[in-house]
């Protein structure tokens, strides 16, 4: 099965919006498993247990994803199972800063480190994950919502890959141009224009590591 995990931590609306939007797409998700914040703390071993009976994985939650869980238990689970993870983390309040300022004060730098997000990927990619997505900065929780949305829309309902749909929610589909725009001899892109076309760094945080190719749905 399929799980997903959603902090209200984070934003009690937002983690609604994601449930409502899971519920929506029942053919798909209807033997879907899902943890909010209103259920309790999960403990490590409840983390792992969830991680380990996971296809795919969908994290909404703030701060660091490895904050909540020893990065150091990462690499001896058996992972081979899951698909894909995607990490919408990385959500910021003012709050949940301040409290995870405290908990950085007693780790090691080493340590610390171990929660980055490619030190994030390449533990899970050991551990048998076959794409993982990571936020690389710190984020919103309208961010995170957005791109869970997005993604659950274009890999459920348009069966793209992974690496297809973040680069639809970083970019957006390509439109097809016209036989006449084709053979146009366009001149260079001003900076201008270039900057236009930039899409918000809100969009571009997210970046996916492993094998792009994954899909949810494979044709029977």
């Amino acid at each position: 099965f399929k799980s997903y995990v959603c902090s209200t931590e984070v934003d009690e609306n937002r983690v609604t919006s994601i449930q409502s939007y899971i519920k929506n797409c029942s053919a798909a998700t209807s033997k879907w498993s899902g943890w909010t914040g209103q259920d309790g703390l999960l403990s490590n071993g409840q983390w792992t247990d969830m991680l380990k009976a996971s296809s795919a994985f969908f994290l909404f939650g703030s701060e660091r994803f490895l904050a909540h869980l020893p990065p150091n238990n990462i690499p001896s689970l058996n992972l081979k199972a899951c698909k894909a993870m995607v990490l919408a983390d990385r959500a910021q309040t003012n709050q949940t800063y301040l409290k995870q300022s405290k908990l950085d004060a007693n780790k090691s730098p080493a340590f610390r480190t171990l929660e980055n997000a490619t030190e994030t990927a390449l533990l899970f990619s050991m551990a048998g994950v076959r794409a993982v997505v990571v936020n690389q900065w710190a984020t919103t929780a309208e961010a995170n919502s957005n791109l869970i949305e997005n993604l659950l829309k274009m890999m459920l309902l348009e069966n793209d890959t992974i690496g297809h749909a973040i680069q639809h929610v970083k970019y957006g589909k390509p439109e097809p141009s016209s036989n006449e725009e084709q053979g146009l001899d366009e001149a260079a892109p001003t900076e201008e224009k270039v900057a236009e076309k930039r899409p918000p760094s809100k969009q571009t945080n997210s970046i996916v590591f492993g094998l792009p190719n994954v899909i949810f749905n494979p044709p029977k």
